[in-house]
């Protein structure tokens, strides 16, 4: 379902064209307020929230990739709209490097983002993102609760509650770096 929601599937299909060239005239907008430091990365990070969100609906409502929405239909929009994302951030900070000699690629590099999404009974979309460094050590086992958190009004208990349950850590935490791994079989 993902290579559904990338550029080059959204800027062709018919019913996603011209989808696709807003969402990704305003992704450039709001990146090109971040490098040019008039945007936090809390802000960006929230309108890339929004531009995801917003991508997911406007396709649905056109009955893209199918008709009927599928439940992981969301996760695989945003997910590639991350990927599209983080290329164009990649991008445009590579040009300006190229074009001021000044090195903004390194601060993209070395962070990521965590976020989380819920709907309340109202119907509102509650959004709380963070960004995250790995340090290559065992700090790099977060608790997600400690690093997310909707508020403090009682209405988020459960769903802050439920983010105390889960742990963030990178891709290779729990594996064992040049250590080799021998098993004897024989009896």
């Amino acid at each position: 379902m993902k290579p559904k929601f990338t550029a080059g599937s959204l800027q062709y299909n018919p019913k996603t064209r011209d989808i696709w060239k807003t969402i990704s005239d305003q992704a450039y907008s709001a990146i090109g307020k971040f490098m040019d430091v008039t945007m936090s990365e809390d802000e960006l990070a929230s309108a890339f929230q929004n531009l995801a969100h917003g991508l997911f609906e406007s396709t649905a409502w056109a009955g893209y990739p199918i008709p009927l929405l599928a439940p992981y239909q969301e996760q695989a929009c945003t997910e590639a709209i991350y990927d599209e994302f983080r290329q164009k951030i990649l991008s445009i900070a590579v040009q300006r490097n190229n074009d001021g000699g000044i090195n903004l690629t390194q601060k993209i590099f070395y962070t990521g983002r965590t976020w989380a999404a819920y709907t309340d009974e109202n119907g509102i979309r509650r959004v709380v993102s963070k960004d995250v460094i790995f340090q290559k050590d065992k700090s790099d086992l977060m608790n997600v609760g400690a690093l997310l958190n909707f508020g403090t009004q009682k209405e988020h208990d459960p769903v802050n509650q439920f983010l105390k349950n889960l742990q963030l850590y990178p891709k290779s935490y729990f594996m064992r770096i040049g250590v080799g791994c021998s098993f004897d079989r024989t009896i």
